[in-house]
């Protein structure tokens, strides 16, 4: 009878606890191997990390500054703006677009004009946005001569339309 019982009872439960306590033992064996490389490679993560934040934020400095994508692309405009003036090229309207729908860290902003100047002018100001901080890419760029039967002796005139990008960063403080 204590046969039938132990048989029936104690030797299914003493195989479920052996099973029981060596897939726990076979999981912290697992954990503790995880845990151990962790420790060993923590050095170089905590270098490459140090790398990446360095890199982070050089390229910071590159990038237009706002808080959010319709401040980002303000700056943009300003910027573009601003570079007209420098060198004597004369804006038309600005059309200022920006991603401001998806939340996402960084934000291309797009800025649209009309500009007219001579070549030399039109030269110096597209060269300087995207040789400037921050940078700035030239995504298109038409042009056409505004009066194609001026005078021989007089500058000519021409007319393009630009459009200019940037990339904002969500956060102006970037810090290694």
């Amino acid at each position: 009878m204590v046969l039938i019982v132990f048989v029936g009872r104690a030797l299914p439960a003493w195989r479920h606890w052996t099973s029981t306590t060596h897939a726990a033992a076979m999981l912290s064996a697992r954990r503790l191997a995880r845990a151990e490389l962790l420790v060993r490679i923590a050095p170089a993560m905590r270098d490459s990390l140090r790398s990446r934040l360095m890199r982070r934020a050089a390229l910071g400095r590159t990038l237009l500054a706002g808080d959010s994508p319709s401040a980002a692309a303000a700056q943009l405009a300003s910027l573009v703006s601003t570079t007209a003036t420098r060198y004597g090229v004369e804006m038309g309207t600005i059309d200022v677009r920006d991603d401001s729908v998806h939340a996402r860290r960084e934000t291309l902003v797009v800025v649209t004009t009309s500009v007219t100047g001579d070549a030399d002018a039109l030269t110096h100001f597209l060269a300087s946005l995207e040789s400037g901080s921050p940078r700035v890419g030239i995504r298109s760029f038409a042009i056409a001569a505004s009066d194609p039967v001026s005078a021989a002796k007089q500058p000519e005139v021409l007319h393009a339309d630009v459009v200019a990008a940037g990339l904002a960063y969500g956060s102006t403080t970037i810090q290694p």
